[in-house]
C-alpha cells in the first residue's frame, strides 16, 4: 500500500491532485484557494448556498435591488396583461371603465370650448371662443359669426347702448337718434303676419286691420290706376299702342314713336310707265330731315294697270341701297312673281338687313332692278320708315 508519506511532496500550498489536462496521465497538482476548500468541506448544497451567499429560491428584495432587466408582466399583478388593461392600485390588471380613446391637445385655454379634429370622433381641438364659469360666451373680435351658415358684419357692440334693463317680451331696441334704447310693441303689432308662407320679393302690408305677407302682384292690383284714382300702371308697348283698346297701360314716348299711331312715313318710287321695264332702271332720293334717326321697317312691289302690265316670265328683282353707307339695306331681294301685280304674293318674301336698316338726314337711296322680267309696266317701290 501506498501511503501518503510515500507520495511525491505537494509544491505549494492550496494544491489538491487530480489532473486538469486532457486526457489520460500523471496525477497533477490544482490550484485550490480558501473559498474552493470552504465549499469543498460543506456537507450539502443548502450549506454551500449559504457559504455562496446565494438567496433561496423564494425570498424578499428590496426594490432598489432591481438594477437592470424587465419585470414579466406576470409577476406585477393578477389577471390578463394585455394592451387593453392596465395595472390598478390594488395589483390587478383590468379594463378601464367607459369608452373611446379622445385625445387632446398637450395644453389649451381655460374656459376654451374643445372642438372636434378631423371626423374621427377621436381628436379635439381648443377654441378661440370660450364660456366662463357663470355661462357668458366671449367671441374674439375680428371673427365671422353666423346664423345658419350666413355670415353677419355687424360687431357684438353695435346694439350696446340698447336699454335692455327694463326689456320685457316683445321689446325691440329702436334708435332714438344718438343710441338705441328699448322699446315695447304694441300686442297686436305683427302677430298675425303670416310669415311661414313668405318668398323672395314679397313684404309686410298692413290688410284688413292685421299685418300680412303681401306679393307685389298683390299690392299692383292694391294700387291700380284709373281716370279717378293715382296708382300703378303698366307701360305698354307699340304694338299694344297699335292696337288701341287697352285701357289699363299708360303709354311712354318711346311706345307712341314706334308705333302705327305715330305714324310710319312711306316713300313711293315709280321705276318706269308704259315702257317694259329694264335693268338699267333706277330710282334716287334723299332722306328728308323729318325721317331722321327712322328705320326701313317695310318694303313692298308692285307693276301693271289693272289686269296688264305684269312679268309674263321672269321675276322682276329690286334691291334698295344706302349709297351714302355703301350698304345694302336688304338681306333678301325684293321680287314679285311672273303672273302677279305685288310682292305681297311672292314666294321669296323680301327681307331686311336689322344691321343697315337705320337712314339719317340726306342719306342717298337707290331703288335698282336686277331683273326685268318680260313686260312689265309702271313697276313702283315703296318703302316705309318707322322711328324705331
Amino acid at each position: 500500500m501506498v501511503t501518503y508519506a510515500k507520495m511525491q511532496d505537494v509544491y505549494a500550498t492550496d494544491k489538491i491532485l487530480g489532473r486538469s489536462t486532457a486526457g489520460s496521465g500523471d496525477v497533477e497538482e490544482i490550484a485550490c484557494t480558501a473559498a474552493g476548500r470552504a465549499l469543498l468541506d460543506d456537507a450539502n448544497a443548502a450549506a454551500q448556498l449559504t457559504t455562496l451567499g446565494a438567496a433561496a429560491s423564494s425570498h424578499t428584495h428590496a426594490a432598489s435591488d432591481i438594477a437592470s432587466g424587465t419585470i414579466a408582466t406576470a409577476r406585477l399583478g393578477s389577471g390578463t396583461a394585455n394592451s387593453t388593461t392596465f395595472l390598478r392600485g390594488d395589483q390587478t390588471y383590468a379594463t378601464p371603465a367607459g369608452s373611446g380613446d379622445v385625445v387632446g391637445p398637450a395644453s389649451a385655454t381655460d374656459n376654451a370650448i374643445a372642438r372636434y379634429d378631423t371626423t374621427t370622433g377621436k381628436l379635439i381641438q381648443t377654441s378661440l371662443v370660450t364660456i366662463d364659469d357663470s355661462g357668458s360666451v366671449n367671441i374674439p373680435t375680428g371673427q365671422t359669426y353666423k346664423i345658419n351658415g350666413t355670415a353677419h358684419t355687424h360687431a357684438l357692440g353695435d346694439l350696446s347702448d340698447v336699454g335692455t334693463a327694463t326689456a320685457t317680451n316683445k321689446h325691440v331696441p329702436v334708435g332714438n337718434g344718438t343710441t338705441f334704447e328699448s322699446r315695447q310693441l304694441a300686442s297686436t303689432d305683427l302677430s298675425d303676419t303670416s310669415v311661414a308662407t313668405g318668398a323672395n320679393d314679397d313684404f309686410l302690408q298692413m290688410k284688413a286691420g292685421v299685418w300680412s305677407n303681401r306679393t307685389i302682384a298683390q299690392v299692383k292690383t292694391d294700387l291700380a290706376a284709373s281716370t279717378t284714382t293715382a296708382g300703378v300702371a303698366e307701360l305698354a308697348i307699340n304694338t299694344e299702342v297699335d292696337t288701341g283698346s287697352d285701357a289699363t297701360r299708360a303709354v311712354t314716348p318711346d311706345a307712341l314713336a314706334g308705333s302705327s299711331i305715330f305714324g310710319v312715313k312711306s316713300i313711293v318710287a315709280q321705276l318706269n310707265g308704259t315702257t317694259a321695264l329694264t335693268t338699267s332702271e333706277k330710282v334716287y332720293f334723299r332722306i328728308p330731315p323729318s325721317m331722321n334717326g327712322m328705320n326701313l321697317v317695310s318694303v313692298r312691289g308692285a307693276c301693271g294697270t289693272g289686269a296688264a302690265g305684269s312679268s309674263s316670265s321672269g321675276t322682276p328683282t329690286f334691291t334698295v341701297k344706302n349709297v351714302t353707307d355703301n350698304q345694302q339695306m336688304l338681306s333678301t331681294s325684293l321680287t314679285i312673281d311672273a303672273g302677279e301685280y305685288t310682292s305681297a304674293t311672292a314666294a321669296a318674301a323680301v327681307a331686311i338687313n336689322a344691321t343697315y336698316d337705320d337712314v339719317a338726314t340726306d342719306d342717298l337711296i337707290e331703288i335698282a332692278v336686277t331683273t326685268a322680267g318680260t313686260g312689265v309696266t309702271y313697276a313702283t317701290v315703296t318703302l316705309g320708315f318707322q322711328l324705331p
